[in-house]
Order: C-alpha cells, then structure tokens, then sequence
C-alpha cells in the first residue's frame, strides 16, 4: 500500500502546482485515510471515471512540462494499481483505470500531451 501512497503524493504535488485545488485537496484527503478510505477513493470515479474526473479535467490549463509530468504521475499511479489489483481483500481498480493509463500513456508517447 506505500508504493500507492508514494504515487498518490507525487500526483497530489503535480496538481497542487497546477493549481488543481479540487482534485489536489481530493487527493491530500486520501492520502490522510486509513488502506480502506485510500483505496475508494483510488478506484473512485473522481480519479478515474470519465467527463470530469481527475484523468478527463486535470492539468489542461498549465504548461506542457507541468501537463507532462501531471500525466506521467496518473499513469505512474494507475501502473500500480494494475500490478495490485486486488490484495488482501483491498480492491484497486476501477473499470476505466487500464483504459485511461493505456490512453494517457500512448497521447503522451504520441505527443498529444
């Protein structure tokens, strides 16, 4: 569970940067909750759901290098997820968290983002 904690804070930083004061005090929430309050909320619909989530609205009005690193950190996050999955009776993932780490990771080898 740390190595989620790790990712979550590295994200939580990119966004307090960019100004993404919903989605970062979101996170910071999380990050402050026992295994069980992190993991709903890392397999919410807030992180990982579609219009108007963290994946669909985060880092779209910084610069390229913050957007970049922004979304490097959600696909470094929903790599850990996937290498999770479930474990110890802790379920990680939400139905969209391998299509939208599949998806953030080829826009950014594409240069989409």
């Amino acid at each position: 569970m740390q190595e989620l904690r790790d990712k979550l804070r590295v994200l939580h930083a990119a966004l307090c940067e960019a100004s993404e004061v919903r989605f970062a005090e979101a996170a910071a929430a999380a990050l402050e909750m026992p295994d069980l309050g992190l993991a709903a909320y890392l397999r919410s619909s807030e992180l990982w759901g579609s219009q108007g989530s963290l994946c669909d609205r985060a880092f779209q009005s910084c610069d390229a290098n913050l957007r970049k690193r922004g979304t490097k950190a959600i696909i470094a996050l929903g790599k850990q997820q996937l290498a999770w999955g479930r474990r110890d009776g802790i379920e990680m993932l939400h139905e969209r968290t391998g299509t939208w780490t599949n998806a953030l990771t080829d826009w950014l080898r594409e240069g989409v983002i």
